[in-house]
């Protein structure tokens, strides 16, 4: 009898030792919250963050539900399924009456991808559909697009939550709004995000150098009739301010001729055009470069809120 005491006494501590390194795998909670969490530090981008914080807002804000998407380089000899469950239990990922929170977990070094879900959502998005979602965006991974990979398919989480409850989500933002999976999966980003300028304003900018340009050609070469008068628009510049052949009529306000019209008129041209390059080509700068760091303002604010978890969700591997 001693020695089935003794027996069952080394098998619970063996099972609390198990347990004990399980949990310490699992990062520790972390002080302040965030949507997004890279333990990794190489996989998501500050924009990547933010386009992450800006859908979690706007499924918190529509539904009460809280994802948050988590890197970490290695599940320490865990299974997934059991990483991520540990870490809505341990964290208290969504609502602690609701339990409504689900994680969206990459495993760089195990090249395992992961959705876990509490309590309160596994009904809404069962294994089945989180497995699916995974599917839609293996590819991503499977090619090694990391952070493309999670925002996409955090999109589609959030996406799928809101819709699955009958309601919208309110994006605010260019950052989010722009950034489409559709663009992504073939490998092309949009430039609007990057820092650069789009199609209609860069014709735009031409249209406008092309006047300036014809504008000062027009005004220097005094009206002559040759190919590149008419290809620099002389016929616009110079046709109405000519005098007509055998005088004898002055257009009203005489004025125009005196001090060098011609040159006059192509200067207030070229102010015209100065105005449209202020309104096109700068404006679109500025809203390409108005994009907020993550974590700044209410984008990646709110808190944990105890929520528990009984291991829904699904896991790949890629």
């Amino acid at each position: 009898m001693k020695q089935i005491w003794k027996g069952l006494a080394v098998f619970c501590i063996i099972v609390w030792m198990l347990a004990g390194t399980a949990l310490a795998a699992v990062p520790a909670k972390p002080s302040t919250f965030s949507y997004a969490y890279d333990f990794d530090g190489t996989v998501l981008s500050s924009r990547q963050m933010d386009t992450i914080a800006e859908y979690g807002n706007a499924l918190k804000e529509a539904t009460g539900d809280q994802v948050i998407a988590v890197v970490v380089s290695f599940l320490d000899g865990m299974d997934s399924s059991d990483y991520v469950t540990d870490l809505i239990n341990k964290w208290g990922v969504g609502s602690s009456t609701e339990n409504n929170g689900a994680v969206v977990l990459l495993s760089t070094g195990d090249r395992e991808i992961q959705i876990g879900t509490g309590k309160g959502i596994d009904r809404v998005m069962t294994g089945g559909t989180s497995g699916g979602l995974i599917d839609d965006n293996i590819s991503y991974f499977a090619d090694g697009r990391y952070g493309e990979g999670m925002v996409a398919l955090y999109k589609d989480v959030c996406n799928y939550l809101a819709k699955a409850r009958g309601k919208t989500l309110n994006m605010t933002t260019s950052t989010a709004s722009d950034y489409s999976r559709n663009s992504s999966s073939s490998g092309y980003e949009s430039r609007s995000e990057e820092g650069g300028f789009s199609m209609f304003q860069i014709l735009l900018t031409l249209v406008v150098v092309y006047f300036i340009f014809s504008a000062v050609f027009n005004a220097m070469s005094k009206g002559s009739n040759g190919c590149l008068n008419w290809l620099f628009l002389g016929w616009l510049f110079n046709g109405r301010n000519r005098r007509p052949r055998g005088g004898g009529y002055v257009p009203r306000g005489g004025g125009v001729f005196r001090g060098g019209s011609r040159a006059g008129g192509g200067t207030r041209t070229g102010g015209g055009s100065g105005r449209s390059t202020r309104s096109g080509f700068g404006g679109g700068s500025g809203r390409s470069s108005s994009g907020r760091s993550f974590g700044g303002g209410s984008r990646s604010g709110g808190s944990f809120g105890g929520g528990s978890s009984r291991g829904g969700g699904a896991g790949r591997k890629f």
